[in-house]
């Protein structure tokens, strides 16, 4: 992932944009304990976003075992989520995935937020982050949804946010891993021009 410039995660809806970024937000905040990691969401919630890393930290299989327990619950999520709902701490596997997102969230190296920033003020919120902390990277979900103070058509609205995080990018030195919606409509059409 390099530095001082933007890397976009772009794919269709539900193709798994979301579960990239937070494993590769995992994967930096296990290489680069000494710095911290900011994950900014557009599109789902802190405590969604949450449930999807302990998923991860997880890491095992639960629907044999448990699907019986937590009747209706056909995946893993399904299970972990009734599990934490239902104030659970029997299934070790889980109980060990807490203590690791617990620890990643006490000590600051991962940092998830879902407020809808606008651009100028997400700007100045990683520009003050990145002045008092050693920042491996900031992840945000994805750019479509990021508005913008001024007053503008879509298309015009898109070329100033992609603006305005590039030369974040540049002047911070921070990668911006940014995921990118692609339309359902257009995709896979062939030009035939």
């Amino acid at each position: 992932i390099p530095v001082g410039a933007i890397t976009l995660v772009a794919g269709r809806p539900r193709h798994g944009k979301t579960t990239v970024m937070y494993n590769l937000l995992l994967s930096m905040s296990e290489v680069y304990r000494d710095k911290k990691f900011y994950f900014f969401s557009y599109e789902e919630s802190e405590a969604d976003i949450l449930l999807k890393i302990l998923n991860r930290l997880v890491a095992k299989d639960l629907k044999h075992d448990y699907m019986h327990k937590y009747e209706g619950a056909i995946t893993n999520l399904q299970i972990i989520e009734r599990y934490i709902k239902a104030k659970h701490t029997d299934i070790t596997d889980i109980e060990a995935g807490k203590i690791k997102l617990d620890t990643l969230l006490k000590t600051g190296r991962i940092q998830i937020l879902d407020e809808p920033y606008k651009v100028e003020n997400l700007a100045q919120k990683i520009q003050a982050a990145n002045d008092g902390e050693k920042i491996g990277a900031v992840f945000i979900d994805y750019i479509q949804r990021i508005g913008t103070e001024a007053v503008l058509d879509i298309r015009a609205s898109m070329v100033k946010v992609s603006d305005e995080l590039r030369k974040l990018a540049v002047s911070t030195g921070l990668p911006l891993i940014i995921g990118a919606q692609f339309g359902r409509e257009g995709v896979g059409k062939r030009n035939e021009d």
